[in-house]
């Protein structure tokens, strides 16, 4: 070797890191799905070099770009659809609730179908019965996070939205659907653990 550092050899996973950063920063710039077509230069150098780290770089950088580009993109469809002032009827499944009357939504949701399917909603306004798992059809009234009045006070939207959160809803009316999230079985029995040990 003579003095080459193989520094790929120090730090293994180095490639994909950088790759994921990459990614994240394509999906945060907006840059088209076509734009892989920068990648196939790089892809066959790896292929050509056989470099396993460049190669994971590349796997990072797409599969980053894919993901968080799919999730960005649901989070701005989600939010064309739920404007303050808004009425609007959504099919949701809760992914976490909190307590009442604090910071937080009452509970974040997915939702499940129409325009921005996947994004997240938080709640306000949800019955006691409502668990994580939960399939709901509600209906409410898209709410704005309010302005930031004070130098240096929090700007609660700017909060949710970093947080994923798509915008805010206050439940008018709600139906509890018989179906169920299985993926959120550990939620759900955090959260009856919870109110067990309170009581």
């Amino acid at each position: 070797m003579g003095g080459r550092i193989n520094w790929l050899a120090r730090v293994p996973l180095a490639g994909l890191v950088l790759g994921c950063f990459a990614g994240l920063f394509c999906a945060e710039q907006g840059i088209a799905w076509w734009g892989l077509l920068i990648l196939l230069p790089g892809a066959l150098a790896a292929w050509r070099l056989r470099s396993v780290g460049f190669g994971l770089a590349l796997v990072g950088w797409v599969g980053m770009w894919g993901v968080h580009g799919a999730r960005l993109e649901a989070l701005r469809a989600l939010e064309t659809t739920v404007r303050p002032g808004r009425l609007v009827e959504l099919r949701v499944v809760v992914r976490e609730l909190h307590e009442r009357g604090g910071f937080h939504p009452e509970a974040v949701v997915e939702v499940r179908e129409g325009a921005g399917s996947g994004g997240l909603l938080g709640l306000r306004g949800l019955t006691e019965e409502v668990q994580p798992g939960d399939c709901l059809r509600i209906v409410g009234e898209a709410r704005g996070a309010g302005r930031v009045r004070n130098p240096g006070e929090l700007d609660r939207g700017a909060w949710l939205r970093r947080s994923g959160v798509a915008g805010e809803v206050r439940v008018k009316e709600m139906e509890v659907l018989d179906e169920r999230s299985v993926l959120m079985w550990p939620r759900r029995w955090a959260w009856e653990l919870r109110g067990t040990v309170r009581e």
